[in-house]
Order: C-alpha cells, then structure tokens, then sequence
C-alpha cells in the first residue's frame, strides 16, 4: 500500500489465500507454490520484469537466491541481485552467526555469539559465559526461534527442542488452518535449522529500517519498542528515535555487503551505557520500513 500510494505499480506473490490479495491496486496477483517456490518466483519475475523484489519474511529471501542460482535468464538474475544484494553476500545475509561475525569485522558493536552444532559447543558456552544467554535459529522470523534461557538446564533442554525438525502436527495444523503449506514442505525436507547463541544485553529492543541500493543508504527510520507482544516479539508500540550509532552499524554492514532493497536490522539498548548493540539482521521488509515520515526517513519514496 505505502508503495503504491508513492507511485509505484505493484504486484503481489502469495498463498492463494492471503488476504492481502483483496488489495485494488495490485497490478497482478501470483501464486506462491510450496512445492515449486523456486519456479513460482522465477514465473513472477519473467511475466511482471519489476525493478525490485521486496521479499517480506527469511523464507521468501531464500527462495530467492535459489532463483539466483537456478536462472539462466541474466535479467531474472540482475533482478534478484538489485533486490537483495550480490551473490557474495548470500551465505553472510542468510546465517544469523554469520552476519553479527562480518559485522563484528567492519567495526559494529554486537554481542559476544558462537555458532552451536551439539551439546558440547552449547556446554563450552556456559562454562566461559555468564547467564542469560540467548538461542537463536536461522530462517525464523517474528520472534519465533529466538529463546531467552536464565539456567544451564533450560538452555539443554531449549538446545534439544530447537534441533529437532517441524513435526507433522504442526505442518498439518498450518496446511489445514493457515492454507500454508510451506510447513509440510519442512516437514518432509526433516532439515533441522542452524543454531547460534548471542551473550545477553541488558537494555530494551530497537530497531532500524533502511532503503538501500548498492550499498548506499537512501533512506532510513529508527525506532525503539515501548511494548512487545513477547520477551523476543516485535513491537506493539514503538516510539520513533534518533540513533546515530544504530544509523552508522546498518551503514557499515550495508556498505560493506553491497546491500539493495529494503531492510531490517535489530539492536538491543543496553541500559547500563545507552550503547546499541546490533543483534541481527533481517535481509527484507519489516514493519517500520512502512512508517513514512519526512523525505529522509521514507523508505517507500
């Protein structure tokens, strides 16, 4: 809607059922097949030739280097590449332990974190960290996969349950329920997501939207959480900021990537020194990059 009303001509993939389908204005609406999503968005892509691809959750941004690598077409490629940055920074924007390590690197100031294969890198945690700490799983979005633990015992245990693959109840309670079958593709892949954890911040979560393109920032909004729906959710409320330390570590990650398209990146205000430590980042749209303000913080422009 923000992008239409600021002149652009709009398409939409989805499930056959999301309601935003209702919507007018769109131009056209295309199917967005669990089975096939690799050939949904390639289909999407060839018939409508966008200038940009605004993936809205982690899922979609993987199908879409999937395009990448599977096109033969230069222009889908060139597409997807303008939308969410160049093939080298593929493996860096989709691990969660990845980013906040390449971050660390250009000089952003992040928690201490460590990639977990077992319970023996989880236990090596514990021993050399202080609680709380914090568990998170690639490819979630929304606060899902994100565990705050205060003991040893609930980060074994937290560990464990986060390793196992979806199960059929679930992706069958999505498929019937939701229309969403995405979940039993999950299920039938039976791929466990991959696990990292983050030291935990003292403070209260932030967050900032940018546009980019080529590694330029056109466009930022700030803002920090006054509620959230859960200890990891996102915001209820949230109150409209000026950072310019979060402004300069999405910068820095921005530039150094070569990012495009529009983007999200958490931070966590640690009370104690007002310092913004970024946490992660989400490689697509997120709920304040459709706040329009002033020209340089409209993201939609």
């Amino acid at each position: 809607m923000e992008l239409h009303d600021a002149g652009a001509q709009v398409a939409l993939v989805s499930l056959r059922k999301h309601p935003a389908r209702v919507l007018a204005f769109l131009s056209q609406c295309y199917p967005y097949s669990a089975f096939n999503p690799t050939g949904s968005l390639h289909a999407a892509i060839q018939d409508f030739a966008p200038n940009l691809v605004i993936p809205c959750d982690e899922r979609t941004v993987r199908d879409l280097h999937q395009v990448w690598r599977s096109a033969r077409d230069p222009a889908v490629r060139t597409v997807v590449e303008q939308s969410v940055g160049p093939v080298s920074s593929f493996p860096t924007v989709r691990s969660r332990h990845a980013l906040l390590s390449f971050a660390a690197r250009v000089g952003v100031l992040v928690p201490d974190a460590a990639p977990l294969t077992d319970q023996a890198s989880l236990d090596a945690w514990i021993a050399s960290h202080p609680m709380p700490l914090v568990l998170k799983a690639d490819g979630s979005w929304a606060g899902f996969g994100v565990r705050i633990l205060s003991s040893a015992a609930k980060a074994r245990s937290a560990l464990a349950s986060m390793q196992r693959p979806i199960g059929l109840r679930l992706a069958l309670r999505e498929a019937v329920l939701e229309g969403d079958r995405f979940a039993l593709r999950a299920w039938m892949r039976r791929e466990p997501p991959a696990l990292s954890v983050q030291s935990y911040i003292d403070g209260w979560p932030a967050n900032i939207g940018v546009a980019c393109w080529k590694g330029e920032i056109l466009a930022f909004t700030c803002a920090e959480a006054v509620a959230t729906e859960s200890a990891t959710g996102p915001s209820t409320v949230a109150r409209i900021i000026d950072n310019p330390d979060m402004v300069e570590a999405a910068r820095k990650v921005v530039s150094a990537l070569g990012l495009s398209g529009l983007i999200g990146f958490d931070f966590m205000i640690e009370a104690a020194t007002g310092n913004a430590y970024m946490i992660e980042m989400n490689p697509r749209n997120t709920p304040i990059c459709a706040v329009r303000l002033n020209p340089p913080h409209d993201l939609a422009e």
